[in-house]
């Protein structure tokens, strides 16, 4: 009893710091997506100052992209976010938008590249995570091997886990980097 009434006190004050602290995220959170919001709002203004700054400096102008759909979510999880329609509409919709917007593309799951493609031609770029091996299951619902995803069309591949959890992880990434130049060859 002598022990939780010397430290009572003690945690009291960490537990009003945490608190502070928190609340102090919080508010930091709330102010950077009012900036975000902001800051999409002029996305064309905004990627056009970085063209021209590239231009000056002589670099490759920045490749400007928003987010579709998560390749965590599937179709089920929508109504539960606020989402109403059909999932493969929603990144549709998102990826005429981002287009309009005067952005150069999209990250979207590998199952919605064709529709992208499609909609988007063929010079607008997307980025695709969820990249996994054939037999691969984890948190991920929309995924694809490297291979068939540069088949269906994306442009840049994000590859994480197939290749940092794999017990040799440069032969893994040497593997499915010979699997897309098969693809890219046929």
């Amino acid at each position: 009893m002598h022990l939780i009434e010397s430290i009572g006190p003690i945690l009291g004050i960490v537990a009003f710091i945490g608190l502070a602290t928190l609340a102090f995220l919080l508010f930091q959170q709330a102010r950077d997506i009012r900036r975000l919001r902001e800051w999409a709002g002029r996305a064309p203004e905004r990627a056009e100052a970085a063209a021209e700054e590239a231009a000056r400096r002589s670099s490759p102008s920045p490749i400007v992209i928003a987010v579709t759909i998560l390749t965590s979510l599937s179709e089920p999880a929508l109504p539960e976010i606020g989402v109403a329609g059909p999932l493969d509409s929603q990144v549709e919709r998102l990826a005429r938008l981002a287009q309009a917007a005067g952005l150069d593309g999209v990250v979207a799951s590998p199952h919605e590249i064709g529709i992208i493609r499609r909609r988007c031609g063929s010079s607008f770029v997307i980025v695709t995570p969820g990249i996994r091996d054939a037999a691969s299951r984890d948190d991920q619902s929309r995924t694809m091997t490297a291979a068939d995803a540069i088949a269906a069309g994306a442009t840049y591949l994000v590859v994480g886990r197939p290749i940092l959890a794999a017990p040799d992880p440069r032969e893994a990434a040497e593997r499915i980097a010979r699997s897309c130049d098969a693809t890219r060859a046929t």
